[in-house]
């Protein structure tokens, strides 16, 4: 299956970072583009204020899609934190409306992006697609993303269903406020104080940058692929890496408080099928995002 460049492509959820930053490749790309989200955008494309949890869907109807990608969600552990029932409302139950809605619309793949944390994590070393999941003791952010996982798999045999659990992304367009994540941290720290202070310096997640998702999302709609896949560049990096990363670029001295963290000290997913399937890997090393991140900041 080839993308049209007439095609039009839903994004939920598209005044936010990861959705931005989508819009505007859809756009460099020819595609009609229409954002559904309860805020402003940044960017000019045509945008529906609908909240997918109380309004009627029905503004939809004036628009024949043929792709949506659906980004709309309460979007990290921390803003899920004393939010819990807005946050399964949000996601699970907005998810649900949405999929509703589209089961009965000719549209040609619907893409739903998920989250790593989903998987249950005990110790080091990649997760694969089949690990073992959460269950209702796990923070809200990552049930939440768990149950609209499986949402998704109620309408497969309606729609043409993608899901990607997405690792760590970072990039312009990511807004410090709204999402108080660990490298627009840093990076504020270093331009506004002139130094870095990190919690643990031992701690791994998987970051990936901006382009390389969207390139992921992009690769996505226009193939046949559907099902569930890892989406993040397979490497861990430690919250020291990307201090000292910083620092050396910006000149700023670093303090590890050491402070014990309630995670697992490394969370990497296995890549390997989507690489195969998708013919999508990571082009963006580290050093370079974090540089391309920097630069948007300080400007």
């Amino acid at each position: 299956m080839v993308l049209n460049s007439k095609q039009k492509v839903l994004v939920t959820g598209g005044s936010g970072f990861i959705g931005t930053n989508l819009i505007l490749e859809l756009q460099n790309q020819g595609f009609e583009v229409v954002n559904l989200s309860n805020h402003d955008p940044e960017i000019e494309v045509e945008t529906l204020k609908i909240d997918l949890t109380t309004d009627n869907l029905n503004p939809l109807d004036n628009h024949d899609f043929d792709y949506v990608v659906h980004l709309a969600a309460v979007s990290s552990i921390k803003l899920s934190q004393d939010n819990e029932q807005e946050t399964m409302e949000i996601n699970v139950d907005g998810t649900k409306r949405l999929l509703e809605y589209f089961s009965g619309k000719p549209i040609k793949k619907f893409i739903f992006m998920s989250s790593v944390t989903v998987y249950e994590c005990e110790k080091s070393g990649q997760i694969d697609e089949n690990n073992i999941m959460v269950d209702e003791s796990a923070n809200a952010y990552a049930y939440s993303k768990l149950l609209a996982e499986q949402e998704c798999e109620k309408f497969k045999e309606k729609i043409e269903l993608l899901t990607f659990r997405l690792a760590n992304a970072y990039g312009p367009y990511q807004k410090l406020p709204k999402t108080p994540n660990l490298i627009p941290q840093v990076i504020s720290q270093a331009l506004n104080k002139g130094e870095i202070e990190i919690h643990n310096g031992k701690f791994a997640r998987d970051f990936i940058y901006i382009s390389d998702i969207v390139r992921a999302i992009i690769l996505g709609l226009k193939s046949n692929l559907t099902g569930t896949y890892n989406l993040g560049t397979g490497e861990p990096s430690t919250v020291q890496e990307i201090a000292n990363a910083i620092a050396k670029e910006l000149s700023v001295e670093i303090k590890d408080l050491k402070l014990k963290i309630d995670a697992p000290l490394e969370l990497v997913p296995n890549i390997t099928r989507i690489k195969e399937d998708l013919g999508w890997e990571p082009e963006v090393s580290l050093e370079e995002g974090l540089k391309k991140t920097i630069k948007y900041y300080a400007n």
